[in-house]
């Protein structure tokens, strides 16, 4: 055997060797703790004990996120899932409230063109946009009003009904997470700082 193929199947086992580790080890440590760390913060918490089936889709694209980006990119994907999931639900004036908030917020960065471009583009971290700090806050309560204004809608249907949704009219996101990333309703991909809860 030759010293090149010597070393290939060394690799060989060594790989096989690790992926058979990864899968007899259990779950990680953030899979361990998910529903510790979500059990203070009673919202996000709820939503996940009422729906198992959420709770595999919050947990492991959670945890892809912390892998990628840390507790901020957790918390901003937990945000996208939840105000997907529980906004659609949300009563008029919940969404009325939401819509109005974004448009206060974004009046107020109008006079700071590149602000106003990063706020659309990105949102906003926790103390970015200062002179919106006020708008912005507000905002976010608005988020967390409709997304637990959802929860209970949600909850309240019985198995035999069917709720109509808003999720045709419009691709709501984010809302939940005081860690997270904040950004205008109708954008994808990042989420709302919101005074609600500040989930994992």
């Amino acid at each position: 055997m030759t010293r090149r193929s010597l070393l290939l199947l060394v690799a060989v086992a060594l790989l096989a060797g690790n992926l058979a580790y990864a899968s007899l080890s259990g779950p990680s440590g953030f899979a361990r703790d998910f529903d510790q760390n979500l059990a203070r913060f009673p919202l996000a918490a709820s939503i996940a004990r009422s729906d198992p089936a959420l709770r595999e889709v919050l947990l492991r694209k959670t945890e892809a996120a912390f892998n990628e980006g840390g507790w901020p990119a957790a918390n901003g994907v937990l945000n996208i899932i939840l105000a997907n999931e529980m906004e659609a639900y949300a009563d008029d004036e919940h969404i009325n409230a939401v819509d109005r908030a974004e448009l206060t917020a974004l009046l107020k960065l109008m006079s700071d063109p590149l602000a106003c471009k990063s706020f659309l583009m990105a949102g906003s971290q926790r103390g970015e946009f200062s002179d919106a700090a006020q708008e912005l806050a507000e905002l976010g309560a608005a988020h967390g009003a409709a997304i637990a204004n959802g929860f209970e809608r949600k909850t309240k249907v019985s198995p035999g009904c069917r709720l109509v949704t808003r999720s045709s009219e419009r691709s709501r996101c984010n809302c939940v997470g005081g860690l997270s990333r904040s950004s205008p309703g109708r954008s994808s991909g990042q989420s709302r700082d919101t005074s609600a809860a500040t989930p994992l």
